[in-house]
């Protein structure tokens, strides 16, 4: 029918509603199912409409889902998001964050097999400097060396074994109930880059171990 084969244009509002650990503030944590009502309820409130599930959707993004979040967490912040998504009729998307905040990692960026070098030397990257957090002050996990075999192992793990089959029962669960356009699908990376800084009035400049990793030197 024409709900089932809807293909609508989504206009989607980013919530916010997972926290990353920054030391200076709280440790990670997730929003509440009545927060995200909340949030749900003043979009729909602004807007004024929801769409006619045919050609166009409102709805939500739910993020960060990180490195941050413990597997727990990552699992109830996605089936809450589908909750509410069907309670208040409106579509909801998942937005992942492959590398900024994963502070609550230590078991990971310890390891300078694991996190960006400034030179050859293997000289690491103490903080990723992010001006939005903490108004850019150094107090983030170094950043990540994205092709490091241990990351690598840990991201494909998270994907397949706690935010893929969390988002599938969602997903079959909305096709059962003939509402497979209240998904709105996933977003892969969240201010994704590698990036340089000035240091001192010089750039220090990243990829090194990456770089490493791939047979230069």
């Amino acid at each position: 029918n024409a709900t089932t084969q809807a293909n609508p244009k989504y206009l989607l509002f980013q919530l916010s509603n997972a926290n990353p650990e920054i030391p200076v503030r709280n440790p990670a944590g997730i929003s509440t199912k009545a927060q995200i009502e909340k949030a749900v309820d003043e979009i729909v409130a602004a807007i004024g409409e929801r769409g006619d599930h045919v050609n166009q959707q409102l709805g939500f993004t739910t993020g960060p889902l990180m490195f941050d979040l413990t597997d727990e967490q990552m699992r109830i912040l996605i089936a809450d998001s589908f909750a509410v998504a069907e309670e208040k009729n409106v579509a909801v998307a998942f937005h992942i964050d492959d590398s900024m905040f994963w502070n609550a990692r230590k078991d990971l960026w310890s390891n300078k097999n694991n996190v960006e070098w400034s030179d050859w030397q293997g000289t690491i990257v103490p903080h990723r400097i992010i001006g939005w957090v903490a108004d850019g002050k150094p107090v983030l996990a170094p950043p990540m060396c994205y092709n490091s075999p241990a990351i690598k192992t840990e991201a494909a793990r998270i994907a397949r074994d706690v935010i893929g089959p969390a988002i599938k029962r969602g997903l079959d669960h909305l096709n059962t109930i003939g509402k497979p356009y209240l998904f709105a699908g996933v977003m892969a990376g969240w201010e994704t880059r590698i990036q340089d800084e000035m240091a001192n009035g010089s750039h220090v400049y990243y990829a090194y171990c990456a770089l490493h990793n791939l047979g230069y030197s």
